[in-house]
This record gives C-alpha cells, structure tokens and sequence, in this order.
C-alpha cells in the first residue's frame, strides 16, 4: 500500500510541475534530474528507493541511485483449522534490503526517442530472520519457537560490474521514462544461516559465493524528473 500511494503521489507531483512543458529540448550540460527506479517494466515492483542524474556534457550523463527496503510479516498460528481449546503465538518474517548503483551514459541526444549505453557498478546486502508460529492446548506452555536467520537463498551480499543499454523517451522537456537491460557480471556470497531449534543450541550453516555472467533476466523502468530545465 504504501509503494502503490508513494507512486501515485509522484505522478500528482509531476502532473503539475510539468503541465503546459510540452515543447521537447535536446540535454544539456548540466541538465540534472531524480531519478525514480522500478525492477520490472511493472510500476508494482518499484524497488523503494531513488536516484540522481546529471548531464556533464550534452551526450554523457553519470547517474547514481540508492535502495532500500524494509519488510515485516505475520504468520498466523492458527489459520486453516478448527482451534477450540489450542492457545498458540504467531510467527514472524522479515527482511531488510540496501543497495547502491553507480554508472555512466552516453546518449544520442538526437530526438525524443533516445538509444543510449553505458556501465556501472553496484552492491547490495539482504538479510532475513524467520521465527515459526506454536501453538499448544490451553493450560500448558507453549514450546519455543524456532527461528532462521539468514536463510539461503534469501540473504545475499552482492557485487556486480554491468554494461547496459537502453531507450529514453522524453514525454517532455522535464520528464522522461527509460528501459533498460544491463550485461552482468556479479559475484555474490551467502552469510551463514543460522538456526536455533527452540531450545538455544545455534547450527550455523556455512553458506558460499558464486559469479554470474549473463543478461538480466527483467529490465528496469526508470522515471527521471528534470528540475533545472
């Protein structure tokens, strides 16, 4: 819910600050935007958090973006039977995500339908703790709940070196959306998962790394409101 009102308020946003700018103008150096990044070609999969672009000459643009998420859940202990007589506690899910990109690139600036390359670089961390709901008959104590901390393949810390390529279509002289698909090359480990039965004996599994290279499998939507122009 609060993805889908984040994007309608950006969309008010732009709505007035850009209505009437209909004349489309070639970048320039110095031309500077925010960026708003989705990792679909879905406005459901924004990613949560924004970016920053800057034009330092009129065909070459930097860019850097930063991103976060926090998610929390409640898994009932007692959904899908009858439990007259059971007393129980839900469990938990949660999961915590940062990440920052950096990159470069180079334009045609030619029209309003702009092909464009580049590279860059990015890192992320994710990590993710699960605590399983109990339950038990009334009277008597509920048994420990065991919990998973960084379960595989779910928490990562991950490098990637990326070349890309994508379009950018200028709706205006202040707003444009772009897609995007990266070559990729990254190297990723797992931190040890850590799990505890309930009855405070931790197994810690050790977890390794491996290295991709290939084409993303999604590309990535990109909003970007100038504000200089």
């Amino acid at each position: 819910m609060k993805k889908v009102l984040l994007i309608m308020v950006s969309i008010l946003l732009i709505s007035n600050i850009s209505f009437g700018q209909t004349k489309y103008k070639p970048h320039m150096k110095g031309d500077q935007a925010i960026l708003f990044q989705f990792s679909g070609f879905t406005a459901n999969a924004y990613k949560g958090g924004f970016g920053y672009k800057r034009y330092i000459n009129e065909k070459t643009a930097v860019r850097g973006a930063v991103s976060f998420n926090s998610t929390k859940e409640k898994i009932p202990w007692n959904t899908g039977w009858d439990a007259e007589g059971y007393v129980g506690e839900d469990g938990k899910k949660s999961s915590f995500k940062f990440g920052v990109e950096v990159a470069g690139e180079i334009h045609k600036n030619k029209g309003k339908v702009d092909p464009y390359y580049g590279a860059g670089t990015g890192f992320s961390i994710t990590r993710t703790k699960y605590t399983e709901p109990v339950y038990g008959t009334q009277g008597s104590a509920l048994p420990s709940p065991k919990t998973i901390k960084n379960d595989y393949p779910g928490a990562s810390t991950r490098f990637s070196l990326f070349g890309l390529f994508g379009l950018e279509y200028a709706v205006n002289s202040m707003l444009s959306l772009a897609a995007e698909y990266q070559l990729l090359f990254a190297l990723t480990s797992y931190p040890d998962q850590k799990e505890d039965d309930g009855s405070g004996t931790e197994t810690i599994t050790e977890m390794g790394s491996y290295r991709y290279f290939g084409i993303t499998s999604v590309g990535g939507l990109t909003l970007a409101i100038y504000f200089n122009r």
